[in-house]
């Protein structure tokens, strides 16, 4: 689990190489273990200027995962992610139903990024007060988990 967490922390690092390790790692997995590889390849490309490919990626994510007997929670934090690329694509209305379906499912860190994903999202729509509002939600518990990792 430590390594699946490296690689999404090196999205925001090395997009290029957590791309290329996430795809790597999918000749190794299948099913539910995939999702984590497919995620992370999903936001790379999209940190990567390739916004259609992410969101591809992150389809198949969300498609294995919901068909996991297990996949709830996986499913969800794929959801998360979907909002971030689906409001940067521009379909708020999409994101902000992905965000509704993941939230309640979503704890601690995991709940609080899909706030702030929400808060990106609730703001491109128009919905400023809303958008604080979920931002602010979010900031306290992601400043507490950035402190504690370092």
């Amino acid at each position: 689990m430590a390594g699946r967490d490296d690689l999404l922390s090196l999205v925001a690092t090395d997009p290029a190489a957590a791309h290329a390790r996430a795809l790597a790692l999918l000749g190794d997995e299948t099913g539910e273990a995939a999702v984590p590889a497919l995620r992370a390849a999903g936001l790379a490309a999209k940190e990567l200027g390739r916004l259609a490919e992410g969101l591809e990626l992150l389809r198949r994510a969300l498609e294995i995962a919901e068909a996991s007997p297990d996949g709830a929670y996986a499913a969800a934090r794929v959801r998360m992610s979907l909002v971030g690329l689906l409001s940067a694509d521009g379909d708020v209305a999409g994101a902000l139903a992905h965000a509704a379906q993941a939230e309640g499912v979503l704890r601690g860190t995991d709940a609080a990024r899909l706030a702030a994903n929400t808060a990106c999202a609730l703001a491109r729509a128009g919905r400023l007060t809303e958008a604080q509002d979920a931002a602010a939600r979010a900031l306290p518990v992601l400043v507490v988990a950035t402190i504690r990792r370092f």
